[in-house]
C-alpha cells in the first residue's frame, strides 16, 4: 500500500490516539496506585517536577530562605508526596531525594510563576507547555532549514507531541520543557546569524546545565575560531551568565558553593547516566571518552564550517545526543527530548544511511522499529485491553509500549556517529591528494 500524504496523517492521527489514551488511561493512573500503596499520594502528582522550583522561589520573594536546607527539602517532600521521606519505610527513596538542586537562576527565571497559587500555575502551563514543545520543534525545522509539507509537519507534531519523552515532561511540567526550547532559539539564532541573541538564550537555558555544558563548550570553540564573526555569541553568553550569576548572589550570598555541594548530594540518591547505566561503570565511561574523542575530532575538523553548513548541524545533533547518554541520570527519559536534532539529521541524511546494502541499512532499520515501537504498541495495547480488559492489569503489559525508551538514543548516537566517521574518511582521503 502506498503511503499517501493523507494516509500518512490518518495513521499519525491514529497512533497519536492510542498513545495519548494508554498514557493517560492507562499508564498515569497505574502510576499514581503505586503511589497510592506507598502512602506517597498526598501530593502534587500532575507537576510534581515544577513544584520544587515554585516553592522555592515563593521562599525567596518571601523570606530569603535558602533552598539547598534539610528544611527546603522537606517542604519540597510534602508538597510532592504528601509527607516527608522516611528512610525506615520499605520502598521510600533515600531522605535527601527531590533536595533542590538547580541553580539559583532558575528560581529568578521562576520568579513570576511565584506569584501565584500551584494550583493557578498547574492550570496555566497546561497550555503553555505544550505551546513551547510544539515551538520548540518549529525552531529545530527552521534552524536546520528542513522543508516539508503542511501534512508531513502535521504527522511529525502529532507523533513528537504524543511521544514518552514529551508526555513525560508534560505532566509532570519538567523545565526540560523550557530548556529544550531555549536551545532551540539558540540554534534558530545561530542559523540566522544573530550571536549574541544565541548566547544569551544559552546562558537562560544553563537553568539545567548538564544539558547544556558540552553544547556551551562546543560553540565557544567554535566561536573562537572566527572570532571576528562570531563574538557575539561568547559576548553575550558572558553578559547574560553574569548578569544572572549577580543578581543570584545578591539574592542569595554564597549560592554557588551550596548549589555545588547540593550537585554531590544529588549524583549520590540517583541513578548514573544512560551510558555507564547500561553498559556499566568501566565499559560505560570508556564509551563516553571514545564518543567524545570522535565529537572532538569532527568538532576541530567543522569548526569553520558556517551555521549554514550542514556539517556544524550535524556536529551540534551528535553533542546533543551525547548529552542525553552521558550527564542526566539514566531514568530522566523526559530529556530524550533533546535527540530531536539527531533525528532530523537522520531524516536529512536518510539516503545515505538507508539507500547503501550493509550494516548501516540494517542499523537504519532497527532504529525505525525502536522509534515507531511506542506508538504502535500502545495502539496495540489499548485494542487489546478492549476486547481481554485483564491485559491492562498486567505490569509487564503496561511498561510494554516503553521498553525500548533507553535504547532509541543509543542507535541515534550510532547513526550521527556512522555519519560523522563517513566526513572524516572523506576528508582524511582528500588530504594526501591535496
Amino acid at each position: 500500500m502506498r503511503f499517501t500524504p493523507a494516509r500518512l496523517l490518518v495513521l499519525a492521527i491514529v497512533l497519536a490516539t492510542g498513545m495519548t489514551g494508554y498514557y493517560f488511561g492507562v499508564f498515569i493512573p497505574r502510576a499514581r496506585s503505586a503511589r497510592v500503596r506507598q502512602q506517597r499520594a498526598g501530593g502534587y502528582f500532575y507537576g510534581g517536577d515544577l513544584f520544587p522550583l515554585w516553592l522555592t522561589s515563593r521562599q525567596l520573594t518571601e523570606s530569603r530562605a535558602n533552598p539547598y536546607t534539610d528544611i527546603a527539602t522537606h517542604a519540597i517532600q510534602i508538597g510532592v508526596y504528601g509527607r516527608t521521606l522516611d528512610p525506615t519505610r520499605p520502598g521510600d527513596p533515600p531522605p535527601r531525594y527531590r533536595a533542590y538542586s538547580y541553580p539559583l537562576s532558575a528560581n529568578l527565571l521562576a520568579w513570576p510563576l511565584s506569584l501565584f497559587s500551584f494550583h493557578r500555575v498547574q492550570a496555566m502551563l497546561a497550555l503553555v507547555f505544550p505551546l513551547l514543545a510544539i515551538a520548540a520543534a518549529l525552531l529545530w525545522l527552521q534552524a536546520f532549514d528542513a522543508r516539508v509539507s503542511p501534512s508531513l509537519l502535521a504527522v511529525f507534531l502529532l507523533l513528537y507531541l504524543t511521544s514518552y519523552p514529551v508526555l513525560e515532561g508534560l505532566f509532570a511540567l519538567q523545565p526540560t520543557i523550557v530548556v529544550a526550547t531555549l536551545l532551540a532559539a539558540a540554534g534558530w539564532a545561530l542559523a540566522r546569524g544573530r550571536y549574541w541573541l544565541a548566547g544569551g538564550v544559552l546562558a537562560l537555558a544553563a537553568i539545567k546545565p548538564q544539558l547544556t555544558a558540552l553544547l556551551t563548550a562546543w560553540l565557544v570553540m567554535w566561536a573562537l575560531s572566527n572570532w571576528r564573526r562570531r563574538r557575539g555569541l561568547v559576548f553575550g553568553l558572558a553578559a547574560f551568565s553574569a548578569a544572572l550569576i549577580g543578581a543570584s548572589e545578591v539574592v542569595l550570598r554564597g549560592w554557588i558553593g551550596l548549589w555545588l555541594r547540593a550537585l554531590l548530594d544529588y549524583r549520590q540518591y540517583t541513578l548514573p547516566p544512560l551510558l555507564p547505566l547500561v553498559l556499566g561503570p568501566k565499559i560505560g565511561w570508556l564509551v563516553a571518552l571514545a564518543l567524545l574523542a570522535l565529537g572532538i575530532a569532527w568538532g576541530w575538523r567543522s569548526r569553520n564550517a558556517s551555521a549554514s553548513d550542514p556539517n556544524f548541524w550535524l556536529m551540534l545533533s551528535f553533542v546533543l545526543t551525547l548529552t542525553v547518554l552521558a550527564l542526566p541520570m539514566g531514568d530522566a527519559i523526559y530529556e530524550h527530548i533533546l535527540l530531536v536534532p539527531g533525528l532530523l539529521v537522520i531524516y536529512i541524511h536518510r539516503g545515505q544511511l538507508f539507500q547503501p546494502p550493509g550494516p548501516r541499512r540494517w542499523l537504519a532499520v532497527l532504529f525505525v522499529g525502536v522509534l515507531f515501537w511506542q506508538w504502535v504498541t500502545a495502539c496495540g495495547l489499548m485494542i487489546a485491553g478492549s476486547v481481554a480488559p485483564a491485559l491492562l492489569a498486567s505490569p509487564s503489559a503496561i511498561l510494554l509500549p516503553l521498553r525500548l525508551a533507553v535504547p532509541l538514543p543509543f542507535l541515534v548516537v550510532v547513526l550521527v556517529g556512522l555519519l560523522i566517521v563517513s566526513r572524516l574518511s572523506q576528508a582524511a582521503a582528500v588530504l594526501p591528494s591535496a
